[in-house]
């Protein structure tokens, strides 16, 4: 296991991959450019680094916010379990609930009615429905 205890410091890109927060280093790096990624209540670049009892703030699509504190250090990509060591999750904020607006007829909400990604006759309903054809 690749995960460091002390008073070492990572980037904090490579952490966050490290902790599978991120999928790859390069959309890490997307993220805290993008101020989706503040440590200890400041908007950090990249190339910033963390240490063990940092706070991370996380902002993920949809208003949803991850709140965190660094536990342990990981420069690699660690699997499920060992990743989780990493961080200790303090709050996660729900998404904001948007106005709901309904599906085509007959669409569950896994994406079609076996669940799953819509297939090809799926998508030509949603299709006909986003232009506003009332065929079934």
């Amino acid at each position: 296991m690749e995960a460091r205890h002390g008073d070492e410091a990572v980037r904090i890109d490579r952490w966050l991959v490290a902790a599978r927060l991120a999928r790859t280093r390069s959309r890490a790096r997307e993220a805290c450019d993008g101020g989706k990624v503040h440590l200890n209540g400041r908007a950090v670049p990249a190339h910033r680094l963390v240490r063990s009892g940092d706070r991370i703030r996380l902002s993920r699509g949809a208003g949803r916010r991850l709140e965190l504190v660094v536990l342990a250090l990981g420069e690699r990509r660690l699997g499920p379990e060992a990743a989780r060591a990493l961080y200790r999750a303090l709050a996660a904020e729900p998404a904001t609930s948007a106005p709901s607006v309904p599906g085509p007829p007959g669409e569950d909400p896994g994406g079609g009615p076996r669940g799953g990604r819509p297939g090809k006759r799926d998508r030509r309903r949603i299709d006909r429905w986003k232009r506003g054809e009332a065929r079934g």
